[in-house]
């Protein structure tokens, strides 16, 4: 099964498995998520998904998977994130991918996201865990043309909070993730305005946030 492990200091989780598994998951990710381009209002939380997935594809190749190896790890906005964008993809892929097997793909994607909640549900109190996994059900799905520069925002200000207060930090985030809420829609304004003032595509604006030196991430 996929293993989903919180980090020391819950800057994010730890994903890993045997090779047979996360082979499976990669096919499964790439599958629901589509060639590139193909869906264009969903393309900026593709390119999440599929991020995730090279970077597991990666740890296949050199032998980072299993016991023994360090598996991915991923800040713990962006693994809810990805996980609530899979259930749109799940929903999207529905209708064109009723060949055999089509079932064990999207099983393939739950169990991916039961792990994340099954972390979850280890590292916090039943008070917080609740309303941060009703946030990450698989009814939940984010909006068309998402603006992933507020996931970037998140990311940097969770990593920015001691370990304590990140785990009392993660249901909120969950929240603001799935909500769409007033800081979402400022955000959203920003970036489209930034986009029309420069004249350039929308992903290519980046906000004042700032992740830290990866090498300096405390896990």
């Amino acid at each position: 099964m996929i293993q989903a492990k919180s980090t020391p200091n819950h800057a994010g989780v730890i994903l890993n498995g045997e090779y047979e598994e996360l082979t499976r998951l990669c096919e499964a990710l790439e599958l629901v998520a589509g060639p590139e381009g193909e869906r264009p209002a969903y393309e900026s939380i593709r390119v999440r998904v599929m991020d995730l997935c090279v970077r597991l594809r990666e740890i296949l190749a050199n032998g980072g998977h299993g016991e023994s190896g360090p598996g991915v790890k991923i800040y713990w906005p962006e693994a809810m994130f990805v996980s609530v964008a899979l259930n749109r993809f799940v929903k999207l892929s529905y209708k064109n991918n009723r060949q055999a097997g089509w079932e064990q793909t999207v099983a393939r994607i739950r169990k991916f996201q039961e792990s994340l909640v099954d972390c979850l549900r280890r590292i916090l109190p039943d008070s917080a865990f609740k309303p941060t996994a009703n946030a990450l059900g698989s009814s939940v799905f984010l909006e068309e043309n998402y603006v992933t520069q507020y996931l970037d925002e998140l990311n940097a200000q969770f990593l920015a909070l001691d370990s304590e207060k990140r785990l009392q930090q993660l249901p909120l985030a969950a929240k603001r993730i799935v909500e769409q809420g007033e800081e979402y829609r400022k955000c959203k304004h920003s970036v489209l305005e930034a986009a029309k003032r420069y004249k350039c595509p929308v992903e290519e604006i980046r906000l004042r946030e700032e992740y830290p030196d990866p090498a300096k991430v405390v896990w």
